[in-house]
């Protein structure tokens, strides 16, 4: 249990990681409602996204952030200093992965910069 004014009861930075999102379904859905919701009870949310695409605009339209961000694949090593650097310039307290190919380097970049990875 937390006491009033401790840390977790601070709203969060959360990143949102749907850099692997290329068109409209169930998983980007929920992953744009989800941060919709976090943003309303005062978290600060931005969504890495494939720039153009339709969780970018989305996201614009709902007035959630997003950082333009495609991982062509799982192993796409190159990603990995990016996500360093957009963790440790926002200052994110999380992590949240929502796709596949997602589940390498973005947890990975969380772990490297000492902030906890949800998949």
């Amino acid at each position: 249990m937390t006491s009033p004014g401790s840390d977790a009861s601070r709203p969060l930075r959360i990143l949102q990681c749907a850099s692997c999102f290329k068109a409209w379904g169930g998983a980007e859905l929920h992953l744009l409602n989800l941060s919709e919701e976090l943003v309303k009870r005062g978290h600060e949310v931005h969504i890495t996204a494939v720039p153009g695409r339709f969780v970018e605009e989305d996201a614009a339209r709902r007035g959630i952030p997003t950082i333009p961000l495609h991982q062509r694949h799982t192993n796409d090593l190159p990603m990995l200093p990016k996500l360093q650097d957009i963790i440790r310039e926002h200052r994110f307290d999380v992590v949240h992965v929502h796709g596949g190919r997602e589940y390498v380097m973005p947890p990975l970049a969380a772990k490297l910069s000492h902030v906890p990875a949800v998949i």
